[in-house]
């Protein structure tokens, strides 16, 4: 999960952590970079206006690698 507003992020993990899932949240889209490099996600919830870059960004550059496909 990329979200740079922390009480949001607690928010969204709350709803997610009753699913086997294991969740790492980030707060802007360097990070979100390097982590999905890391290891490929199955999946990505995303904030589309992120401190260092649109959200969209990193979703153009994720289909651009053809991942989460």
């Amino acid at each position: 999960m990329v979200e740079e507003t922390p009480p949001l992020a607690r928010v969204n993990q709350e709803y997610l952590r009753f699913g086997d899932i294991d969740l790492e949240t980030l707060e802007n889209g360097e990070d979100a970079f390097a982590a999905i490099e890391r290891d490929e996600p199955d999946a990505v919830l995303l904030d589309l206006r992120l401190p260092d870059m649109a959200g969209l960004d990193i979703l153009r550059w994720i289909r651009q690698r053809d991942l989460l496909s």
